[in-house]
């Protein structure tokens, strides 16, 4: 666990922050045939902070003005609207879309929380110099995952936005309808 949880952190305010943006969008229906559906979530008379996404039998598209990645993202294949209108967690929603990346949080996650193992460590072997730890820490950087690789923080918190938004205002139309 790292120290800091910079990462964690960057993310739930990025994520409260986009909720709000979207908290009063409604969802039009643009196209709907037997195998394509295409919908935009965005406020009326406005494209502004608005989304599209249309599902295919090869997966999702997102794209408008506001979406991941700035040019919009696709799934991977077999991912559709049922799939989507589900409750999904943000790193399983991840992996479907999104590319890891650097990201300096993430980073400063890693390094802390590998700081402090190490420290651990070395204190549990009664090693109170810090400074020796840290030389150690510093010398044994040669490790197989370097950490600090993880989603982009406002790719991630536009596509949970976007999928949290779609799935309530499904919901809301599929049970209006009945």
């Amino acid at each position: 666990m790292a120290i800091n949880g910079l990462y964690e952190k960057e993310r739930e305010s990025t994520l409260s922050r986009f909720r709000k943006d979207f908290k009063n969008h409604q969802l039009t229906i643009l196209a709907e045939t037997e195998n394509v559906l295409c919908v935009r979530i965005g406020r009326p008379n406005t494209r502004i902070n608005s989304t599209q996404i249309t599902f295919t039998p090869e997966g999702i598209v997102i794209q408008g003005d506001w979406c991941p990645c700035g040019n919009g993202v696709c799934s991977t294949f077999g991912y559709g609207k049922e799939w989507f209108a589900k409750s999904l967690s943000w790193s399983y929603l991840a992996e479907k879309f999104l590319a890891r990346e650097f990201v300096p949080e993430a980073a400063v996650d890693f390094l802390q929380g590998y700081a402090e193992n190490m420290r651990v460590e070395h204190l549990q072997e009664g090693c109170d110099d810090y400074r020796q730890a840290y030389y150690e820490f510093c010398q044994d950087l040669d490790i197989d995952d370097p950490g600090g690789y993880d989603y982009n923080i406002t790719d991630i918190c536009q596509l949970q936005v976007i999928q949290e938004t779609f799935a309530r205002l499904w919901a809301n139309r599929s049970s209006s309808c009945q």
